[in-house]
């Protein structure tokens, strides 16, 4: 009796879960950083979009050098909506990336349930290209 309660939950677990995460988009290069002419870093973003729930925006970065990258760190983050209002997001990350390593950062609400976003900007991405060492990189977007 103990597993039929289980799968009961899991069931409905699903079922309520699978419509949200349909409505991912898919990865879209936001930049691509490059260093003596290659590339460095690749930044991505996706967005959320449901009647039933705040827009989401979530982040992602790739090593695309063949050395690791340290406390790598997505810089203050502004999106419009098209509303017109404008939501200003911190910086965010610290992630350490081995080569061809790519990290996902937290997502985060945009605006309220139902709002579009219409404009996506960061300012910088930062990292450290020694461990322990604060020797801070940043590169202006």
């Amino acid at each position: 009796m103990r597993h039929l309660g289980a799968l009961l939950v899991l069931f409905i677990v699903l079922v309520f879960s699978a419509p949200a995460q349909a409505n991912w988009s898919g990865w879209q290069e936001y930049t691509t950083i490059t260093t003596q002419e290659k590339p460095f870093i690749t930044l991505e973003v996706r967005t959320f979009y449901s009647s039933s729930f705040p827009p989401r925006v979530q982040w992602r970065a790739t090593n695309r050098s063949e050395q690791a990258v340290y406390c790598s760190e997505i810089g203050r983050q502004v999106y419009i909506l098209t509303s017109g209002r404008k939501v200003i997001k911190p910086p965010k990350g610290c992630r350490t990336m081995a080569p061809g390593e790519t990290t996902v950062f937290a997502n985060e609400i945009i605006g309220n349930k139902g709002q579009q976003i219409a404009k996506i900007s960061m300012d910088m991405f930062s990292f450290d290209l020694e461990q322990g060492k604060r020797n801070r990189q940043q590169v202006p977007l």
